[in-house]
C-alpha cells in the first residue's frame, strides 16, 4: 500500500489524497463514510479530499436520494491523461530549454550507487537519438559484473536509438574481448597502448553534456555546459589523431 501511495505522491496527489483514491478504488464507488473508514480519515476530511479529486477529475459525484455516492476513474485512465499530459509537455521542452538563462552556466550532477549509475548512463537518452558520441573509455579488467551488465544493456539501448560511437580505450585483453562482442557497435573504437592510456574511468562526450563514470565504485558525474562539451571534443579529436583505428 505504501509504495502504491508513494507513487501517487509523484504524480502530484497529496498523502491523504493518494489515501482516498486507493481506498475508493478498492470499492469502485461507496459513500463517503465507506470510504473514510477505509482509508482511516475521519468523514469531514474525507468528504473535502474527495471534493478536491473531484476536481481532479479523478472521482466523480453521483447524487442519490438519500445520500451521496462517489465513483472512482479507472488507473488505466488515469495513466492514459498522464501519457498523453507528457507527450504535450515534450512538445515546448525546446522551447523552455531555449527561456532557461541557466542552461549558460555549468550544470553538474553527482550519481552514486548501482541504480545512481544507471540513471547517469540514461541520462537524457532520448535527446541524443542519431547522435554521435565521442569517449575515452575504460577497460573492463577488475569491474564488477553488476557494473560490466549495465553497460551490456545500455549498449544495446543506445544501437536501438542509433547513438553511434567513437573512442579511445587502453589496449587490454578486456577490451578488445568487449570490442569484439560489439563489433558493430564499437566501430571506431581506437586502441591506445597501456603506457600512454590505461585508465579505468570512462569519459563521454555527447552533444549535451559530459558524463564520467566510475565503474569501479559506482559513481558517475554529469557536466552540463556547451563549453565544456565543445573543449573536451577538440582535446578528443587531438587524441584520436595518434592512434590508428581499430581493425575488427
Amino acid at each position: 500500500m505504501e509504495e502504491i501511495t508513494n507513487s501517487l505522491q509523484k504524480i502530484g496527489l497529496s498523502e491523504k489524497e493518494a489515501r482516498i483514491y486507493v481506498s475508493l478504488l478498492k470499492y469502485g464507488e461507496a459513500t463517503v463514510s465507506d470510504i473514510a473508514d477505509e482509508a482511516g480519515i475521519k468523514r469531514p476530511t474525507a468528504y473535502v479530499i474527495l471534493d478536491e479529486l473531484r476536481q481532479k477529475g479523478l472521482v466523480l459525484k453521483i447524487p442519490h436520494a438519500k445520500k451521496t455516492i462517489f465513483q472512482v476513474k479507472a488507473p488505466d485512465e488515469l495513466y492514459g491523461e498522464i501519457v498523453t499530459n507528457v507527450n504535450q509537455f515534450e512538445k515546448v521542452l525546446p522551447k523552455l530549454r531555449a527561456l532557461n538563462p541557466s542552461k549558460k552556466a555549468i550544470k553538474t550532477l553527482y550519481f552514486e550507487g548501482v541504480d545512481g549509475v544507471k540513471e547517469a548512463m540514461y541520462y537524457r537518452f532520448n535527446d541524443l537519438k542519431d547522435s554521435v558520441d565521442d569517449g575515452f573509455f575504460a577497460k573492463n579488467d577488475g569491474m564488477p559484473q553488476k557494473m560490466i551488465d549495465i553497460f551490456e544493456k545500455w549498449n544495446k539501448d543506445r544501437e536501438k536509438n542509433r547513438i553511434r560511437m567513437e573512442g579511445i580505450t587502453p589496449d587490454h585483453p578486456s577490451t578488445r574481448e568487449y570490442v569484439e562482442r560489439h563489433k558493430d557497435f564499437y566501430t571506431h573504437l581506437h586502441l591506445a597502448p597501456p603506457n600512454d592510456y590505461s585508465s579505468d574511468i570512462s569519459i563521454e562526450i555527447t552533444k549535451e553534456f559530459v558524463r564520467i563514470v566510475d565503474g569501479h565504485d559506482f559513481k558517475a558525474v554529469i557536466i552540463e555546459n556547451p563549453r565544456v562539451v565543445h573543449a573536451l571534443k577538440q582535446i578528443f579529436a587531438l587524441a584520436k589523431r595518434n592512434y590508428n583505428k581499430h581493425e575488427k
